[in-house]
């Protein structure tokens, strides 16, 4: 009906309430980190676990009264050697937030997304979801480099750029000559890997990485 505007009306105050309130819980969750050896930067929370790094999103829905918690992780010796393939020396003096906000990094693997209950008061939502993050994180079978490399393997499809962590991962494992045929794999099918940089790709890049790094590697003769 002409001048009926009390749905719109509603959906806007709703809105404007759920958007107060992500607001709020995002400053309860960065007052609580720290007590609980999170870091907070840009809206998310991150920690190194031993020889992983782990990000914990926090997603507050404007549509509904639903907030979710992403747990994602992957090894800390990984990005250092994508940023030696594309020769990015600078990113090794990052912050260790970069590993989760910058845009060339290795993508990291999801291993949880669950409810967190909303109280009313976002600084016990805040206090909950953290609750939720060490528990979820403590259940995580963050076992081995094979763990993760075997994880990616079966989330490619989904998230094709995680071959960029697969490939580094081998590496990274000192299983040099497999990550060499799966990019050239990887080339041949006209992947990329996730990246270009220059016209060049990371498989492309990572390919002539790992010959100059095998040829360096291999016994020379005696003369």
């Amino acid at each position: 009906m002409p001048g009926d505007t009390t749905s719109e009306t509603s959906k806007r105050v709703s809105t404007t309430q759920r958007r107060a309130y992500a607001s709020e819980l995002s400053k309860a969750l960065k007052g609580a980190a720290k007590a609980s050896g999170w870091k907070a930067a840009q809206g998310l929370l991150f920690k190194e676990a031993g020889p992983w790094f782990v990000t914990c999103w926090l997603e507050t829905s404007l549509l509904s009264a639903q907030t979710q918690i992403r747990l994602s992780v992957k090894p800390m010796a990984i990005d250092p050697i994508f940023w030696d393939i594309f020769d990015l020396r600078e990113n090794h003096d990052e912050s260790p937030s970069f590993r989760a906000l910058g845009a060339w990094t290795c993508p990291s693997l999801d291993i949880a997304d669950v409810s967190v209950p909303e109280q009313p008061s976002a600084t016990v939502t805040a206090s909950d979801a953290l609750r939720i993050a060490a528990e979820q994180l403590e259940a995580a079978p963050l076992r081995s480099l094979s763990w993760f490399e075997g994880e990616c393997r079966k989330a490619l499809d989904d998230q094709p750029a995680l071959l960029a962590s697969l490939i580094t991962t081998l590496i990274a494992d000192n299983r040099k000559a497999q990550a060499l045929d799966l990019c050239l794999q990887a080339e041949a099918s006209g992947e990329t890997g996730g990246f270009v940089s220059r016209q060049v790709s990371f498989v492309q890049a990572a390919a002539r990485w790992l010959n100059r790094s095998m040829t360096d590697q291999a016994p020379h003769a005696n003369t």
